[in-house]
């Protein structure tokens, strides 16, 4: 995808339609979950759109890009993170979407507010702002490409369409057949593109395999180490607190274990995304092996909540003679976490 910037009537298109989208107001009478899918015309992939603001706390409307960024927004519905406001901004930071919303001016950058007044467009008061924002995960929500601003302007034009049938009909999204979503679809014409309903199984995504990055040699060492009884909680996580050394300010991650006896942090790590998630989840299990290394001993089990933390670390684990344990939660853990936050926020402040 090309990081060339919209055209002026790019943006001029999509101002246009936020304005009607906004006199429409959706999220009146459709919740976030109403979720349907728009067909790109030009590649065939999915993006599945969502309305958000009937609670009246953050008006918006967001085009999740590709099956994985819908599983994992039912995900979040179905299983929140409990009671840790920076876990859940962390989970839908992580999401790949588009979305525009409405906010107040002090929210919009400089570069935001020259396309406003290059299009001589006028907004007042608290909450009457567009702001245009991408979300890849480990980065920081940044400007839209012009890429971005025609799957936007697909996703918003699909609103019109879809929300005022729903308002006539409110069941008309709820598929009563598991993993079948109503989707937009076009066929091209000579007077454009004509857009019909299909309704279509999606299935949620093959896990992608993740090839762990393996050091034999410090095995080998890690193995000659004393065994011991001590069980160690892990966890890797998104620490909200951006980072500026690049053009794009990102979110590093942070790989934390913890003694499950009485919370003290045995290791951490800061890492970042270069290239790919996977691929930092590929170099995490040789991470682990380097902080457990420092202890001087071998644990006899690792605690993990994270599935693909689980999946990742299963061969390393075995490999150290380390038992690997998934459990539903980390009390020490969520406990070490909630202590870092606090001290970002006061650090931040």
């Amino acid at each position: 995808m090309t990081d060339r910037p919209p055209t002026l009537e790019s943006w001029r298109r999509l101002y246009e339609l936020v304005g009607q989208v906004n006199q429409l107001a959706p999220w009146e009478w459709m919740t976030e979950e109403d979720l349907f899918g728009v067909a790109d015309p030009d590649s065939g992939s999915l993006m599945f759109v969502s309305v958000m603001g009937m609670l009246g706390e953050h008006i918006s409307v967001a085009a999740y890009l590709g099956e994985a960024a819908l599983y994992d927004f039912l995900d979040f519905h179905d299983n929140p993170p409990e009671d840790m406001s920076f876990a859940i901004g962390a989970r839908l930071l992580s999401m790949r979407q588009l979305q525009v919303s409405f906010e107040d001016r002090d929210m919009l950058r400089e570069q935001d507010r020259a396309v406003i007044r290059q299009l001589g467009l006028k907004f007042r008061g608290r909450g009457a702002w567009p702001l245009f924002r991408s979300y890849e995960a480990g980065l920081v929500p940044w400007f839209i490409t012009a890429e971005e601003a025609r799957l936007l302007t697909l996703a918003l034009e699909q609103v019109l369409e879809v929300a005022p049938r729903v308002r006539e009909n409110a069941r008309l999204l709820h598929i009563k057949r598991k993993e079948h979503f109503l989707v937009r679809v076009s066929r091209r014409e000579a007077s454009g593109l004509i857009w019909s309903d299909e309704i279509r199984r999606i299935p949620p995504p093959e896990v992608k395999a993740i090839t762990v990055t393996m050091d034999e040699g410090l095995l080998a060492a890690f193995r000659r180490l004393p065994p011991h009884k001590l069980v160690v909680e892990a966890d890797l996580f998104m620490l909200l607190s951006a980072i500026g050394d690049r053009e794009r300010p990102y979110y590093p991650y942070m790989l934390m274990l913890v003694d499950s006896r009485n919370g003290i942090i045995v290791g951490q790590e800061m890492l970042a995304i270069e290239t790919s998630y996977e691929a930092l989840l590929a170099d995490v299990p040789m991470q682990v092996i380097r902080q457990l290394a420092g202890i001087g001993v071998v644990p006899s089990a690792l605690h993990v909540s994270s599935p693909e933390l689980y999946q990742v670390l299963q061969p390393v684990m075995q490999a150290a003679g380390i038992k690997l344990v998934s459990k539903a939660r980390l009390p020490e853990i969520e406990n070490a976490r909630e202590e870092l936050a606090s001290y970002l926020r006061l650090r931040l402040r």
